[in-house]
């Protein structure tokens, strides 16, 4: 889902700036001037779908993270891309722990806990 919405984000910008270094600049300008969720996500979403700089990415996601504490939905970007894009299963399994303190409920979070620890 998330990866629909990211390609969806992006077209937007494509279509609006139409070119992603443009929306890349305005993002960070927004950043500059006020360090903020949304441009901190979509800023996130750009530099991992676009540009695959999964580093700046994870950085940014993280940076959210700080700004929106316990939002679940970013928790589970930075398990997956731990997992993912890093290859970093140890860091992957401590978000998703993390994601799974704040939905004891959700099966899919609690399935790669469990597929993580062995």
């Amino acid at each position: 889902m998330m990866a629909k919405f990211s390609s969806t984000i992006a077209n937007i910008l494509k279509a609006h700036y139409h070119d992603f270094e443009t929306s890349k600049r305005m993002y960070e300008n927004s950043i500059r001037c006020h360090d903020n969720l949304y441009a901190r996500v979509n800023l996130a979403l750009l530099l991992e779908d676009q540009f695959k700089d999964y580093k700046a990415a994870l950085d940014n996601y993280k940076r959210a993270l700080e700004l929106q504490p316990n939002d679940i939905r970013i928790i589970l970007k930075i398990a997956t891309m731990y997992e993912e894009s890093f290859a970093n299963k140890k860091k992957a399994l401590e978000y998703f722990e993390m994601a799974g303190k704040i939905n004891k409920e959700e099966p899919t979070i609690q399935e790669n806990i469990k597929r993580l620890k062995k």
